[in-house]
């Protein structure tokens, strides 16, 4: 058995998380509950659980200030949220998994069959530190790290050195400066959906380029840009008038 807290300071909402639980992931044990983070601090101390839902909407300190309470995390988290943004973005760059309110059962199963491999191969260290060096530094999701989710784990990469990403079937090559590629199981568009815009534009239906890595521009129907590693990508038709746009063109 997986024993987990449920950490929310709605008492309705952590009733509910307990009986689909119950109900759909009968692997988990729910050893206890908080309403706060002091609640959620001794609780940990005291029980030691593998698994731990967190609300990051909380009064006086929010999930992600909680966790900075740790040197080091020795559980797993399943975030949950109402409506923050910023902080689906954030996760969803570090590759970690995050529960949407009202709860869906597919999701949360799906949430913990993930959390359950983290928990068995302890892959998932490196993506809690990345999480927060990109929520405590300026302008971090635009200039921080990348969680990447390869077929062997997961790989951490600089977003400033990613020169493209290519679509291959339900993958994503990544190019980076340097001359090398990561291969992805995530698909282009999962990667569209996270990257911020400010620095990545989706040029052609199987390319996303990093903006700062354009050294050139060629005219065309849509035309094409030769980029830092000197390879050439086209851009589409129906996107060039954007792309103009973003140098002010």
């Amino acid at each position: 058995m997986i024993k987990a807290i449920l950490i929310d300071d709605e008492t309705k909402s952590r009733q509910t998380t307990r009986e689909l639980l119950r109900k759909y992931c009968t692997e988990i044990e729910v050893i206890g509950e908080a309403s706060s983070a002091e609640e959620a601090w001794n609780a940990i101390k005291t029980t030691k659980p593998d698994l731990i839902f967190l609300d990051i909407e909380m009064p006086y300190e929010d999930g992600f200030d909680f966790l900075k309470r740790f040197d080091n995390i020795p559980f797993e988290i399943i975030f949950i949220t109402a409506y923050n943004q910023y902080a689906i973005r954030a996760i969803r760059i570090c590759a970690l998994d995050y529960l949407l309110k009202p709860l869906s059962i597919n999701d949360l199963k799906q949430a913990v069959e993930r959390a359950k491999i983290r928990i068995a191969d302890k892959t998932s260290a490196m993506q809690y530190n990345t999480l927060q060096q990109n929520l405590n530094q300026p302008q971090s999701l635009e200039h921080g790290k990348l969680a990447i989710p390869t077929g062997f784990g997961f790989e951490f990469l600089e977003m400033k050195d990613i020169i493209a990403l290519e679509a291959d079937g339900g993958y994503t090559t990544i190019k980076l400066a340097g001359g090398k590629s990561v291969v992805s199981t995530r698909n282009l568009k999962e990667y569209e959906d996270i990257l911020p815009d400010t620095v990545f534009f989706r040029s052609h239906h199987s390319f996303i380029l990093n903006l700062s890595h354009i050294r050139k521009y060629h005219k065309g129907e849509g035309g094409y840009v030769v980029m830092s590693d000197m390879t050439s990508i086209a851009i589409s038709k129906r996107n060039k008038k954007e792309f103009l746009e973003r140098f002010n063109f």
